[in-house]
């Protein structure tokens, strides 16, 4: 929001925001081709932070973004959103991210969960139990998300540490993620720090000893009839997955993760 202050010529302070500067702010981000969704994402964020300074009395109302959103786009005209590459995945990762953005790619491309399921993980949703690694997600957007995530070799060492510097809700993470995506020169909008979850399901899928349900009770697959047989599906068949994923990915690249957790 200061740069884009800064680019109106106006003072960086939250008085400076009317309504005026809020759409501004938006036909901006419209402009760079932001999708629709990470920008409903922004707006969002800036509706509930300036509500809060209204309720502290820290500014007066009206709330500048309250009616502020993005043009509903017809179905089927929006560009979707797709997995990132391999040489983008290496990019990312081997870039300067902070250590708690670095933990938070690997926990995604790693697991295939939401980030909103990510950001409600503590040290003690871990289950360690003879040595063998899982997550235990309890609450989710769907009654398939309440799953048991088997945790990739490569994340163990230091995974309760990663966890627990995990802090900040969606919106921080989603946001802090394009900063740093466009200061790595990737600026294609369809790719996001949720195309992580769809790079995990897409090099599972790539394996074709895995069965379908199996990939899909790791990743709390919302659709189809399959949740009914989740309960089936034990932690060995889903360890199979989770394997199978970070054995598709580039060798380097699991190496960098090892050695980071392990600093964790």
């Amino acid at each position: 929001m200061r740069e884009h202050l800064k680019r109106q010529g106006l003072p960086e302070n939250v008085e400076a925001v009317t309504p005026d500067v809020a759409v501004s702010f938006k036909d901006y981000y419209v402009g760079q081709r932001t999708h629709r969704k990470t920008l409903s994402s922004y707006l969002s964020g800036l509706r509930s932070r300036w509500a809060m300074l209204i309720d502290d009395k820290i500014i007066k109302p009206p709330n500048p973004w309250l009616d502020v959103r993005p043009k509903r786009q017809r179905k089927g005209t929006e560009a979707p959103r797709r997995e990132w590459q391999t040489h983008e995945l290496l990019a990312l990762f081997q870039g300067p991210c902070s250590p708690a953005m670095f933990n938070m790619m690997a926990l995604l491309l790693l697991t295939g969960m939401r980030l909103s399921d990510a950001v409600l993980l503590k040290p003690d949703n871990i289950d360690a139990d003879m040595g063998n690694y899982v997550l235990i997600i309890r609450e989710g957007k769907s009654p398939s998300a309440v799953r048991r995530v088997p945790v990739a070799p490569c994340l163990r060492q230091g995974i309760g540490a990663a966890i627990a510097g995990l802090r900040g809700k969606s919106n921080y993470w989603t946001n802090a993620f394009i900063l740093y995506r466009r200061k790595m020169g990737l600026t294609d909008e369809r790719t996001v720090l949720h195309s992580l979850r769809h790079s995990f399901s897409t090099f599972a899928d790539s394996d074709e000893k895995l069965q379908r349900h199996h990939i899909q009770s790791v990743i709390g697959h919302s659709k189809g009839s399959v949740t009914d047989i989740y309960t089936r599906v034990s932690d060995n068949q889903r360890q199979r997955v989770v394997a199978a994923v970070e054995a598709a990915l580039p060798r380097e690249l699991v190496a960098l993760i090892v050695k980071r957790f392990g600093e964790n």
